[in-house]
């Protein structure tokens, strides 16, 4: 599957970002799709998204700034990769999402870069 990948720059703390980023809870603030949320016990989580509810798998890796969400929708494996990273004094959000085929290669980058600036604003 095709691949979509997209950043954007901003001067707020790339700490203050991803601790904002890898708590899932805070998903529905900044997410373009997932309504609400709710953690289990078992470690994954059920959301109510906009195409209806989703099971998946929210695994976060505090050394790297990258969380990664892993879901399987309709039989097909499904991942989205999130980082946060310092570059040249400024922090990076990096979204890697799969191409979905109902959406262009620039419709997704434009929802990325939406998603951003809502992370963004959160902190």
């Amino acid at each position: 599957m095709q691949r979509v990948k997209e950043s954007v720059t901003t001067e707020k703390s790339a700490d203050a970002i991803f601790s904002m980023l890898k708590e899932i809870e805070n998903a529905p603030k900044w997410s373009l799709l997932i309504q609400s949320v709710d953690k289990l016990a078992d470690g994954s989580c059920n959301a109510n998204t906009r195409l209806g509810p989703l099971k998946f798998k929210w695994e976060t890796d505090d050394a790297g700034k990258k969380c990664t969400l892993t879901a399987n929708i309709l039989g097909t494996s499904y991942s989205a990769f999130y980082t946060v990273s310092v570059e040249n004094g400024k922090t990076v959000i990096t979204q890697d999402l799969p191409l979905n085929p109902m959406s262009t290669e620039e419709q997704i980058k434009d929802g990325i870069r939406q998603e951003c600036q809502k992370m963004i604003a959160l902190v």
